[in-house]
């Protein structure tokens, strides 16, 4: 199964290339949070209109990765662009994981399984969950989340990302 395959209705509107893996690994790794409201402003049209009955959930990082960057640069991605709809707690990264960068995609099957929990059942049961992430490389971490949300009750799983890997 190719990654394309993974969810449906899958917006991942650009490929893992230059310019844009530069911004992403300089949001990611060098805490250049004045970068969030341009590269929100840029992906909101390709994101929005989001329909109303959709809760989005950012990726979560685990706290000690969370301590180290200073910030999930996914969870502000989601703010910027999708509003009041970008919900933090949905989901924990409760389970420590090696960074997957680098990985197989067994090995990041492997590496994430069993490291998101649902925060709270009331707010996944029955509702239709946009997953959001900067970068979709294999599935392998969309997956997991997908698979914790629905087991939860959620009704319905998306994913966006902001690039994809080609």
């Amino acid at each position: 199964m190719s990654k394309d395959e993974l969810f449906l209705p899958l917006k991942t509107p650009f490929l893992y290339e230059e310019p844009l893996k530069r911004a992403i690994k300089a949001l990611k790794y060098k805490e250049s949070v004045h970068l969030i409201r341009e590269m929100g402003r840029f992906f909101r049209k390709e994101f929005l209109p989001l329909p109303e009955e959709f809760v989005v959930c950012p990726v979560p990082l685990h706290p000690k990765r969370l301590a180290q960057r200073g910030f999930n640069q996914t969870l502000f991605l989601a703010r910027e662009i999708f509003g009041q709809n970008a919900v933090k707690e949905l989901l924990i990264r409760h389970k420590n994981t090696r960074p997957q960068a680098g990985l197989t995609r067994q090995a990041r099957v492997k590496n994430i399984k069993g490291a998101f929990k649902v925060t709270d059942f009331a707010l996944v049961e029955g509702k239709k969950i946009l997953l959001f992430d900067d970068v979709l490389t294999t599935g392998a971490t969309l997956a997991e989340c997908a698979r914790v949300l629905l087991k939860a009750g959620a009704a319905k799983i998306e994913v966006a990302t902001l690039a994809r890997r080609g």
